[in-house]
């Protein structure tokens, strides 16, 4: 297995051609007041909802299928941030901090290229 845990360490690979390879982040780790986190997922979320909108617009334009789903992914977007929203706005009337612990693990190997 290739892991790649540190920016500054070299990827060790096995013979094996096929073997997996991944990447993990912790992206947010931290507390935060309510204003904040709802700054960091806000942010987030838009940037996701807007790669799939150009993502649209460009196989649209080419009048190429949707193979990534855009449509229905940006409509999960945008529902998820109104939901981070009126939780945040919630937890900001309570005076309540966020405590954000958001991790990615990216896998590299073969397969079939799935949406985002």
């Amino acid at each position: 297995m290739l892991t790649y845990a540190d920016p500054g360490q070299a990827l060790h690979r096995k013979n094996d051609p096929m073997e997996e390879r991944t990447l993990e982040l912790d992206l947010i780790r931290g507390t935060y007041p309510a204003r904040t986190a709802l700054e960091l997922l806000s942010t987030l979320l838009g940037d996701k909802i807007t790669m799939h909108q150009r993502r649209l617009f460009g196989v649209e334009e080419r009048g190429e299928p949707d193979t990534w789903n855009s449509r229905s992914r940006i409509a999960e977007l945008q529902a998820d941030l109104a939901r981070v929203r009126s939780f945040m706005a919630r937890a900001e009337e309570e005076g309540l901090e966020i405590t954000i612990d958001s991790k990615v693990k990216a896998v590299a190997g073969p397969g079939e290229k799935r949406p985002g």
